[in-house]
């Protein structure tokens, strides 16, 4: 079942978001490209074919076997915005719980389309979807100018300190 929602927006009229299907992948991939330019200061050059060849494989199978959801808002004819949680599964602990968990990554909204509370509302639509798949908890790391969303649904500091390695 396809659920779709309508949400009112300030300045730029109203959106419709939803959870997205394989045929979003290159509206999802095109924000993506956004998302990473913005963030990561990534200049068009560096946007390779690789790249492109490497997130559309990752969405394609991802979507498609359903570890990966995806809300997603769209206005003007166009996805204006877009998020996603990766699901997986950890061994149980002796507190109990599911074991399944998700981790929050691209999110993103179209910079004329921000402050107008779509990324919150598509926030709440992937917690709802976590919810109905029995997860446990969701993680994500936050820069501090997209902390207030995820404050504004629920997301607290945990009590372990964040640490990565990188391997590549």
């Amino acid at each position: 079942m396809k659920r779709r929602y309508l949400l009112q927006v300030n300045r730029m009229g109203s959106a419709e978001y939803r959870l997205a299907t394989v045929s979003d992948i290159e509206s999802l991939l095109r924000l993506r490209v956004l998302m990473q330019k913005e963030v990561n200061s990534v200049a068009d050059d560096a946007v390779t074919a690789r790249f492109l060849e490497q997130a559309r494989a990752y969405f394609v199978e991802s979507l498609g076997n359903g570890t990966y959801v995806s809300a997603v808002a769209i206005a003007n004819g166009g996805m204006v915005a877009a998020n996603g949680v990766v699901f997986y599964r950890k061994a149980p602990t002796i507190t109990g719980g599911t074991g399944i968990f998700g981790h929050v990554s691209n999110v993103y909204t179209e910079a004329a389309w921000r402050r107008q509370g779509i990324a919150t509302a598509l926030m709440n639509l992937v917690v709802e979807e976590a919810r109905a798949r029995g997860a446990e908890r969701l993680h994500l790391g936050a820069l501090a100018v997209g902390k207030h969303v995820y404050e504004a649904v629920g997301f607290k500091p945990v009590r372990f300190e964040a640490m990565e390695l990188r391997l590549v």
